[in-house]
């Protein structure tokens, strides 16, 4: 998230820092290539950016 390493976070640390993000993220993520294998016509990576939708899914991080 925004050029930060995450994956060592706890999940408190986590929420800790996408608290402090502001309105506007810049999310990297990245996938076990042993469990999802690409095909070989498919992209390794690509730069994409979203608008962002308002969508509630019950729950808030506070």
């Amino acid at each position: 998230v925004n050029d930060v390493e995450m994956s060592s976070l706890s999940h408190e640390e986590a929420v800790a820092f996408l608290r402090q993000c502001g309105d506007l993220v810049r999310l990297r993520l990245y996938r076990d290539p042993v469990q999802t294998p690409l095909p070989t016509h498919s992209p390794t990576h690509s730069h994409r950016t979203f608008k962002p939708i308002l969508m509630y899914f019950g729950f808030s991080v506070r």
